[in-house]
């Protein structure tokens, strides 16, 4: 994994694909993002949703991201109902002095990070644009990091104003808050990054 794919690995573009019937009726929607992408690698479906946005003049330059595509699963049902396309661009925070961060952690992955982040929920029913901050820090070591599995926690709790716009069923979403918690393996090889993230949709 490259520097810079390191460094775009945690601030999020998702885009989420999913039948509305797949997912549940609740006040809020709750996904999980779960999967071991490839960085840039992308389907055609989901490239046309991003220039969907962009070209309705939402501020957001992809050349400047590394983009993950994985399945999102409906938390109310465990079924798996879509796809997130997770696009990232964080600002290294140096922790290299904190004590006790994760002995897994390869050397120089020992951070923690800004994320700016634009994420896109893609449904049948209509589209959601959500940008804002997150944060992702290292776990400390044998700390609930899954054994190893993950290296950092990620999170957000956002202001209101967070989805930008809406299309169909979610014209009424804009300025709903779209909250983060989960964590990242940002250790592994060939560009990849493992993923186990929540995100809930406030409805308005």
């Amino acid at each position: 994994m490259n520097k810079k794919t390191v460094a775009a690995s945690l601030v999020l573009t998702w885009v989420v694909a999913f039948p509305c019937a797949g997912v549940a009726q609740a006040k809020d929607l709750a996904l999980q993002f779960l999967g071991q992408p490839t960085a840039n690698v992308i389907s055609d479906e989901a490239q046309a949703a991003i220039d969907e946005f962009v070209d309705g003049g939402l501020a957001f330059d992809q050349g400047q991201f590394a983009c993950f595509e994985a399945p999102l699963i409906d938390l109310s049902t465990g079924r798996e109902v879509g796809v997130g396309i997770d696009c990232l661009n964080p600002v290294v925070v140096d922790l290299e002095d904190s004590p006790n961060l994760l002995a897994a952690v390869p050397a120089g992955f020992a951070f923690g990070l800004q994320i700016e982040a634009t994420t896109f929920f893609l449904l049948p029913g209509g589209n959601l644009v959500n940008q804002g901050m997150t944060s992702a820090q290292p776990f400390f070591t044998d700390t609930g990091n899954a054994m190893g599995a993950v290296t950092h926690m990620t999170g957000s709790i956002p202001a209101p104003g967070g989805v930008q716009a809406g299309t169909r069923k979610f014209a009424s979403w804009a300025g709903a808050r779209v909250r983060l918690s989960g964590a990242v393996n940002l250790g592994l090889p060939n560009d990849e990054i493992f993923f186990n993230c929540l995100f809930i949709i406030e409805r308005p």
